[in-house]
């Protein structure tokens, strides 16, 4: 049964998906861009994108019973390569335990001109 998922804590979906879906134990949030949730706003340059962007996926997968500790897989989607090792020394912070699989993808433009997009396939542990 896949479960539709939803987070109270991080933006509302700006279009038809949901924040997260789960089948069984497995966890894969939609991409998510550097809005900060209360305005809609964005912050400026990769390091404060970055940031908030983690924000946002931390916000929906602690509201789902889990956390950036049970990340098997992220994707980033980035607009200019020369920015991916800034926003790799941001990413890493947020692992403790070593890192997961990730794909980065140069695209040419994302929504609202952001600099970046990343979404996370993680593992919802049984209580």
């Amino acid at each position: 049964m896949i479960k539709r998922l939803t987070s109270t804590n991080a933006p509302a979906p700006i279009g038809s998906y949901s924040a997260a879906t789960q089948i069984g134990s497995v966890l894969f949030t939609s991409g998510q861009l550097p809005f900060i949730p209360e305005s809609k706003d964005i912050p400026d340059g990769i390091i404060a994108q970055t940031k908030q962007v983690m924000a946002n996926l931390n916000h929906i997968l602690v509201d789902n019973g889990t956390s950036f500790d049970h990340v098997a897989k992220t994707t980033v989607y980035i607009n200019d390569l020369k920015l991916l090792p800034t926003f790799d020394q941001v990413y890493r912070s947020y692992f403790h335990d070593g890192f997961p699989a990730r794909t980065a993808v140069l695209v040419s433009e994302l929504p609202a001109q952001t600099l970046l997009e990343v979404d996370m396939v993680a593992e919802v542990p049984e209580d």
